[in-house]
């Protein structure tokens, strides 16, 4: 969890918030296509391939670093997920993901503490570590377990597909990144195949339980 945090932070500033979290985004995708084992999501999942390969290098600029360090982060993702199981089957509640958050703040701060010095102590840079930690790892887990308990599988699945276009339009109009023509068309591509293979594997009315979904608060220390 704390490794997600380090190398997408580290990601977005190397390649960009959209391609960043697109790529982040592989990590809970992966195992939804593979939980699926059907044939048309194994074709899906050889679509998204080929979109993440036009993100990466569509305009001919490929920064290598920055691209593994959101692959890391995507496997990341999709560790927490399959130990996210484990984990709530044996801590009830919300023990867990609080564990796992003050555990990932103590491998995290020394990290900045090297990073950034004396900074570190600096009111501003506290402040806005504050608001990040809230933003990024306490209003998202806690509403989504709102929006897990309310909506149906396909529902919940279909919005998060969403997760990789509202990053990239949020960079472009938030961060002024922009991405090109063939870009949107992969990132849109990755959201289809997502929503699609969501939706499929799903029963009507089917409703979400907190441990079997790829939902965001399985990595809750994005602060």
């Amino acid at each position: 969890m704390a490794t997600i945090s380090l190398t997408l932070f580290a990601a977005i500033e190397r390649i960009g918030l959209g391609l960043a979290v697109t790529i982040e985004f592989l990590g809970p995708l992966t195992i939804s296509l593979i939980a699926s084992r059907r044939m048309r999501d194994a074709v899906g999942a050889f679509i998204v391939a080929a979109a993440v390969v036009l993100l990466a290098g569509a305009d001919g600029q490929v920064d290598l670093v920055g691209i593994l360090l959101a692959f890391v982060a995507a496997t990341c993702w999709a560790t927490a997920i399959t130990l996210n199981g484990s984990v709530g089957r044996s801590i009830p509640g919300n023990a867990g993901p609080a564990v796992a958050m003050t555990v990932g703040a103590v491998f995290v701060v020394p990290v900045g503490l090297a990073a950034t010095g004396t900074n570190f102590l600096d009111l501003h840079v506290l402040w806005a570590g504050a608001g990040t930690a809230l933003l990024a790892s306490v209003f998202p887990p806690l509403l989504e377990l709102f929006a897990i308990r309310r909506l149906s599988r396909p529902a919940y699945g279909t919005s998060m597909a969403l997760y990789p276009a509202v990053a990239a339009l949020c960079g472009w109009v938030i961060l002024g990144e922009s991405l090109s023509i063939v870009k949107w068309c992969a990132v849109s591509t990755i959201c289809v195949v997502s929503a699609l293979a969501t939706y499929s594997a799903s029963r009507p009315g089917e409703q979400l339980t907190v441990p079997d979904t790829y939902s965001r608060s399985t990595q809750t220390s994005r602060a």
